[in-house]
């Protein structure tokens, strides 16, 4: 079954990577509130590592 990937807590979608960053296969971001790379608090980018 298909099923569509849920959004980001902003309802943005996230940015798939590959490979990751950090050796790994990929990474899965959130660039946050604004939806841009880096920022601080809210706008902060949350990744899977």
């Amino acid at each position: 079954l298909r099923k569509d990937v849920p959004l980001d807590p902003w309802g943005k979608p996230y940015v798939y990577k590959t490979p990751g960053e950090k050796g790994g296969d990929f990474d899965l971001v959130s660039y946050g509130k604004d939806g841009q790379p880096g920022g601080t608090g809210e706008n902060a980018d949350i990744t899977n590592h």
